[in-house]
Order: structure tokens, then sequence, then C-alpha cells
């Protein structure tokens, strides 16, 4: 199926590139697109964005700050719709409003604790980016997460048209599709399994795991028919379910499938430890049988999100295959988790050498009075200068290649894992989420 579902309107014509040029037009417009699997699309959102506000200041950093939040969350996301219109105003250049809308998966019967969730978290990453995301308003209604960002200067009018009328150029070959409107259960357990377009991704709209068991029983029972797209689809209702026994089947039955990064983040999210470690395995495997670096773009949302939920032993997985360094949209892991508080998780992510923001952190800590963790990072840093100056002394004995740039430390003690750990008896997480807060946030939670 295609990947994006696209519609446009406008008052009285289509848009069209002749609009490009006649920027003194003073009808009305308005312009959306839908875009499904954000897992795969987020990069098209926030690139068109970028395109679009390319003329205001801080526009790249702040739909950076965006996109982060977006890949981040994008898991809980069905799809994502982007609308510009063109404000009432009786003036000649009217101003422009942008409505991002984002459908969480979830039934009616319970969106409140991932709402609630997505909510806490936006409200600790504005801190967290700070200017970076004040000027856009936030909501959550039912099962809708929305963005908006009223009274756009008309100085930007031309450089918005021009970015949607690239934009669509470069999306005319995809034709509009229909979603699979009824997310009923007899519609689901009913529907063909025929083709690639099973129903699966579909299906976690029904948060109701008797349902998702059901449905992949039926398609472990003809798996020698199922495409790599089927399986794949299969192994992501099993991390998001954290179906042990389902994920160990394909991965045996397919040692060579190539185990998306969007997996590894519903895993991230949603497994317990036992599942989350089968598939991170099989995934770093096919990586070193194909002779391919783990990309810092692969694993750093996972790393973010195990950081975010507190999810220690996953952050202890995850650290020997990503770049520890790597930011998002200018911050680095370690200053998440100090912000957090998670002094564990601080710990693991300086025993497994990250090397870049540890004043900054260290700074985050002071402000915030965490005095454990302050010292954790002061210590960390003098040890590392003490070993640099030790080493420099022998340099001229030694070869660079024989110079370590830190000293050896033991590996962070993990001792034994909780058993609740191995899987993951919360329903879906949802009591998890609707817990989730962090210091500072004096609102309380459901």
């Amino acid at each position: 199926m295609f990947d994006i579902i696209y519609r446009a309107k406008r008052a009285n014509s289509a848009f069209h590139s002749q609009d490009v040029a006649q920027s003194q037009r003073t009808s009305q417009w308005s312009w959306s697109y839908r875009f499904a699997r954000m897992h795969k699309n987020t990069h098209l959102v926030t690139s068109l964005l970028r395109e679009a506000f390319g003329s205001l200041n801080q526009a790249t950093i702040r739909f950076a700050a965006l996109e982060a939040y977006m890949k981040l969350c994008s898991n809980f996301f069905e799809w994502t719709e982007v609308n510009f219109s063109e404000e009432c105003s009786s003036a000649r250049e009217a101003p422009i409003s942008l409505v991002i809308r984002c459908k969480l998966y979830g039934s009616s019967e319970m969106p409140q604790p991932r709402g609630w969730f997505l909510r806490t978290l936006w409200m600790f990453l504005r801190e967290l980016w700070a200017s970076e995301l004040r000027s856009l308003n936030f909501e959550t209604a039912s099962d809708i997460v929305s963005f908006s960002l009223a009274s756009i200067s008309s100085t930007a009018r031309d450089d918005i048209k021009r970015a949607i009328y690239q934009f669509s150029k470069r999306i005319s070959d995809h034709r509009a599709i229909a979603i699979l409107q009824s997310q009923d259960e007899f519609n689901i357990l009913s529907y063909p399994l025929t083709g690639d377009h099973i129903p699966l991704v579909w299906c976690l709209g029904i948060q109701k795991k008797s349902v998702h068991r059901t449905l992949c029983g039926r398609l472990m029972s003809q798996a020698s028919n199922l495409s790599e797209l089927q399986l794949l689809s299969l192994l992501r209702v099993a991390a998001h379910c954290d179906f042990y026994d389902i994920a160990e089947f394909v991965l045996a039955s397919n040692p060579n499938l190539q185990v998306l990064p969007e997996i590894i983040s519903e895993a991230t999210w949603f497994s317990g430890l036992k599942t989350f470690n089968l598939i991170l395995e099989h995934y770093n495997k096919n990586k070193i049988n194909l002779s391919q670096c783990c990309d810092d773009e692969d694993l750093k949302y996972p790393l973010l999100a195990a950081v975010v939920f507190g999810q220690l032993y996953k952050v202890i997985e995850l650290a020997n295959h990503v770049n520890l360094d790597v930011h998002f949209a200018g911050k680095t892991a370690l200053e998440v988790a100090v912000r957090l508080g998670r002094l564990d998780i601080t710990k693991v992510l300086l025993e497994a050498g990250t090397k870049t923001s540890l004043d900054s952190a260290r700074h985050i800590a002071l402000e915030r009075g965490n005095f454990p963790i302050a010292n954790l990072i002061a210590n960390t840093i003098q040890t590392r200068a003490q070993y640099r100056d030790e080493n420099s002394k022998l340099a001229k004995h030694l070869t660079p290649f024989e110079i370590s740039v830190f000293p050896q430390t033991p590996e962070f003690e993990v001792g034994e894992i909780p058993e609740d750990l191995l899987f993951n008896f919360d329903e879906y997480s949802l009591e998890a989420f609707s817990a989730w807060t962090f210091p500072g946030d004096d609102r309380g939670h459901v």
C-alpha cells in the first residue's frame, strides 16, 4: 500500500505552479496532506516545514526539535496531517496558520494514558529544548495530538507556497488511498489474509490482546506463504504486545529477516526485556553478517525512548550498538538522563564512554540540586583528565594507536535482572504511561 494519503483543496481552483508567482492573490486557500506510516515519513513532514519556513528565523532549529519529538513518538501515531490555511482577514496579505494533527493508535475506550503521556512528554521536551518549541501550541483531544502555529507572517507566503508546490511535484506519482475506516474487532478478524494488505498495523488500534493473539495465530498457521512485509508486520505486533513466542517463531523461521529500526522502537516502548533482547540481537547479528555498521540514526531513537522511559537494562543493551554522543536537536542522551534525574542511566552512559556534553550535563545537575549526579559527572571528568595526563607522559614511548582515550573502568554491575522486567505484565504499558512524570512537573498525573 502507499505510505501517504494526499488531499489538497482550494476555494476556487486547484493549487498549481502559477500560484507561486501570483503572491498578490487574495483569495483564501488551504492545503493539507496526510502522512501514514509515521515511523518512515516523519522526515517528510519536517523537511516540508523547514522548506516552508526557510525565511523565518530559527526555523531549522524549531523543526529539528519537533522532528525529534515526532520520531520519538512515531510508534504511537497512526497518521499525521499537515494543514496550511490563510486566516480570514481584510488585509491584502492575510496571515497564514499551520496545524499538525497526529492520530494516536488506540481505541476510544482508553486513549487517555497515551494521550496524557505524550502531553507530559511534550512539556518535558519543551523545557529540554527551551525556546525551540515554545512558539508551538500543543493540545490533546480524545485520540488526537495537535500542534499549531498561528498568524505566521505573510512575508513567508512565497516560501510556503513554493515549498508546497515542490513537495506536491515530488509525490505526484502517489495515488490517494483510503485507509481501513472501521477498526471493529469483527472486521479486523474477518479481513481476508491475502496479498500485503493484512490489517496488522491497523489492528494496533484495538487495545485487546486476545484480538492480537488470534490474528497472529492465524498468520503463523500460514507463515510459509507470508511476504517479508507481512513477516515484519507480524514481528511489530509481537513487539507491541510482548508476544515472545511469536517473535521467536518469526525470527527463528527467517534468520535473514532484516529487522527495521521502528520495530526496535516498538520493543523499547512496549516489550519486556526478553522480547526486546531477542529482537535487538537478531537486528545486530544481521548487521554484522552484512558487514554494516549501525548508523547513528538507526538506534538513536530507541536509545532516547529507553532513557526517557527509564528502561535501564534496555539502555545497557543499546549502549554497545549506538553512538552515545549523537544529538537530538542539539541535546544528547546524557543531558536527557540528567534532566530526568536518572542516576543509574547516567552512570551507564558515562561508563559506556559518552564523551560530549559532560560539562553541560553537570551544570544541569547542579542547577537542579541533584548533587549525586553532579558529583558522578565531576569525578568522571577528573578521572579521564588524569588518565590523559598519564598517557601523555608515556606518549613518547608509545604509538598513538597504543594510547587509550579513557581508562578501562569496570562494566556497570547489572546483577540479576528482576523477573518482572523480563515480560511486560502491564497491558500495553498503559499504567507506566499514565504514571510517567518528570522532575519539576507539579501538575500531577492520572
